[in-house]
């Protein structure tokens, strides 16, 4: 039977119509590759807010992508948020080329939002790939002497020294786990190693001399001396290290202490 030209025409009509609203009901992704770049160039600038309004659509757009949660997951770090950083995070991970990489950042973020206990699951999952990865076995540490178990960060340093050999930052560390558990006279014995080699830390490393500084007067202090917590940080002081101040506010405002060499 003869198709009319009117019925042939509708059915060209409606077979169009058909293709068009298929392709409609296709929703259109986001240029992926040219939106994490230009967001890496935005992190590399620490234009963060940036970043992350760049990236919000490619997040569910993409939730497979570890490329594009861990990017995401390390704006949000950057920006100072890392509680919100878990979930991207945590997505990246089910990839085995990005357990460690976004691992790491994971790891961060769980220690600093207060999550210690899945931050050390997550540094252990990495230290079962890589057992000498001295930055997982650094947030286990911190994430342990963050819920006070003092005992397994003393295991953790002891595995990290092995590693790494000895190191001030290592010793701080061990500090803190002997502090909190009242191992007092190891601590004494500790600090007055450090203190040996002070002068030459606040040349190579004044972080790291601050950071004595600020341990040597909280310990004294915590011993009943505020006299000579002061005294401690007095002495410290006397180069007006901008990194000690900070340490020494952040102290003096925990202890309730006052130095005329700060007026």
């Amino acid at each position: 039977m003869k198709l009319s030209f009117l019925e042939t025409g509708l059915r060209i009509v409606a077979a169009f119509s058909c293709a068009w609203l298929v392709a409609c009901s296709e929703p259109t992704l986001p240029d992926r590759d040219s939106i994490v770049d230009a967001a890496r160039n935005l992190i590399e600038e620490q234009k963060y807010a940036e970043a992350l309004d760049m990236m919000r659509g490619l997040v569910d757009a993409y939730p497979d992508d570890p490329n594009v949660q861990t990017l995401y997951g390390e704006a949000l770090m950057a920006s100072g948020q890392p509680s919100l950083a878990v979930w991207p995070l945590v997505r990246a991970m089910h990839d085995p080329d990005h357990l460690i990489r976004a691992g790491l950042l994971l790891a961060k973020a769980q220690v600093e939002s207060g999550s210690g206990a899945d931050a050390v699951k997550t540094a252990t999952r990495i230290l079962e790939v890589d057992p000498e990865s001295q930055e997982a076995l650094l947030f286990r540490i911190h994430a342990y002497i963050g819920d006070s178990l003092e005992t397994k960060a003393l295991e953790d340093l002891d595995r990290l020294e092995k590693i790494a050999g000895k190191h001030p930052s290592i010793d701080f560390l061990r500090l803190d786990a002997l502090l909190g558990l009242g191992r007092e006279a190891e601590a004494d014995a500790l600090f007055k190693e450090l203190q040996v080699d002070v002068d030459a830390l606040k040349t190579e490393e004044p972080e790291q001399a601050a950071r004595l500084c600020a341990a040597t007067a909280t310990f004294t202090f915590e011993r009943g001396d505020i006299a000579g917590a002061k005294a401690r940080f007095g002495d410290c002081l006397k180069d007006r290290s901008s990194g000690l101040v900070v340490r020494y506010n952040t102290f003096a405002s925990t202890c309730g202490i006052h130095l005329n060499q700060m007026d």
